[in-house]
């Protein structure tokens, strides 16, 4: 152990108490994202949906497993730094697959995302599975080779292929982002009157906020492992909760935006279901504005982004028309109604 390290102990009483606070905030965050994820159900929604709840099922195991360590080493055994030094232990290893398994998860999910912002393009697609096939193949030969390690110095030694698979997870994580940021700037840029920009605008602020956040607490792991921290058994078990609660989070806002702006492209303009994209209803004057012909089927940029995020502010109506347009329909319908 370094001269500056934390004890067994304390590394694992804070960062496993710290880790219970986050899934305290990961339930609800989920219930959000259900009610987010459950309206008007595409096939991207759903596999966000089954990957968001496949997510939380196995957080709420890890959490379990995490407390029941807490739990044996601090109240059952006389000596809980010897305990907690032991690497073999079945509740141990039990965390590290939960742990492992939680960063698969999120880092898919995020290289799904990325993957549908580009539009599907075949090299980014391979590179994220090749990415992906190298880091579970990785995180399940350093799961092998710590279970059959006791001591912290067989488990520092054995962590090399733990440290081939955090090398993936970054290169997931790094470029899937800085893809998908890249993107969507450039698309916003181009498309300077669109009603979605600032909506376009949020979600780069969100990924570039929840990018940074994650890779830094990734790299963390990665560094203080590499120089044998015991700390680093601090970071991991927040790490793993993080990784669910930044992917969330990215949902979970861009649905409270919806709910936020949802009548905010032009007061009393609504927006339909992708079904009636010929007509748009007015409340305001109880009438239906006819579309201009370019909206009718049209997949913007902007649908590539609210598919891969679910943000369902703007439809596909709502965005191929100029904003201007709506402008000039609104003011003769007010004019209309004044008379």
């Amino acid at each position: 152990m370094p001269a500056h390290d934390v004890s067994y102990a304390a590394a694992t009483l804070i960062g496993y108490w710290v880790a219970a606070v986050i899934y305290g905030i990961n339930v609800p965050l989920y219930v959000f994202c259900l009610r987010v994820l459950g309206k008007e159900i595409t096939a991207s929604k759903r596999v966000l949906l089954i990957a968001t709840s496949v997510h939380v099922l196995v957080a709420t195991a890890n959490i379990c497993v995490t407390l029941a360590h807490l739990i044996e080493g601090f109240l059952r055994s006389p000596a809980p730094n010897l305990f907690y030094s032991d690497t073999s232990q079945p509740l141990y290893l039990a965390q590290l697959w939960t742990y492992y398994s939680l960063l698969a998860i999120g880092d898919c999910i995020l290289a799904w995302r990325c993957y549908v912002v580009w539009k599907r393009y075949p090299a980014i697609g391979i590179y994220l599975v090749l990415c992906l096939l190298t880091y579970i193949v990785s995180a399940i030969i350093a799961l092998i080779k710590i279970g059959n390690t006791h001591t912290q110095a067989e488990f520092f030694n054995a962590y090399i292929w733990s440290t081939v698979a955090l090398s993936m997870s970054l290169g997931i994580q790094v470029p899937a982002t800085i893809l998908a940021v890249l993107k969507i700037w450039t698309t916003t840029v181009q498309r300077a009157e669109t009603p979605t920009r600032s909506s376009n605008l949020a979600i780069i602020s969100m990924m570039i906020e929840s990018g940074i956040v994650l890779t830094s607490a990734s790299g963390v792991v990665f560094t203080l492992y590499r120089l044998r921290f015991v700390a680093g058994g601090l970071v991991a078990p927040i790490h793993a909760q993080m990784s669910f609660l930044i992917p969330a989070s990215i949902t979970a806002r861009t649905g409270l935006r919806q709910l936020v702006h949802k009548d905010r492209v032009f007061p009393g303009i609504r927006s339909t279901r992708p079904d009636f994209l010929g007509l748009r209803h007015d409340e305001s004057f109880g009438t239906s504005i006819p579309l201009s012909p370019t909206s009718k089927g049209t997949k913007t940029s902007a649908n590539i982004v609210s598919e891969a995020y679910g943000d369902n502010v703007y439809s596909n109506d709502v965005v191929s028309t100029p904003l201007g347009e709506y402008r000039s329909i609104a003011a003769s319908k007010t004019a209309h109604a004044m008379t």
